[in-house]
């Protein structure tokens, strides 16, 4: 005969005690739902990049344009920014937030700092991002 499936009250009390003491306010709703609304949906997998990215660190590409893979989800929310359910660790910058909003940079004319350079390799080694020539 198989064992009850009941949850245990010892464990419904603890976690209602734990939610309790969390303290909800503006910052810590925009963290969740900017994680939560920017996860990729299970199953979810970026592929490498078909050719060698360049090395943005090295040398901004002078033409050309940065695009949000289909899969990727960039939000904002006040000065934090979030990338397939991370929060990214550095400000919102102007072209981090044209990124967001038209999912597409182009190089001519902008100018990244080491910061944004550093997460955009990252982003585009990973699949996140595509560097587009044309």
């Amino acid at each position: 005969m198989a064992a009850a499936a009941a949850i245990p009250e010892g464990l419904i009390d603890e976690a209602l005690k734990t939610l309790q003491a969390v303290r909800l306010d503006r910052a810590l709703a925009a963290r969740f739902l900017g994680a939560y609304l920017t996860e990729p949906k299970p199953g979810v997998v970026f592929d490498a990049p078909e050719a060698e990215p360049p090395e943005l660190a090295e040398g901004w590409p002078l033409a050309g344009r940065i695009e949000l893979d289909r899969r990727t989800r960039m939000l904002y929310a006040g000065k934090r920014l979030f990338i397939n359910g991370e929060p990214v660790d550095a400000p919102l910058s102007r072209l981090l937030r044209t990124l967001a909003d038209r999912r597409q940079l182009s190089c001519a004319g902008s100018k990244p700092t080491e910061q944004e350079s550093e997460l955009l390799q990252d982003w585009l080694d990973a699949g996140w991002i595509r560097y587009c020539r044309e």
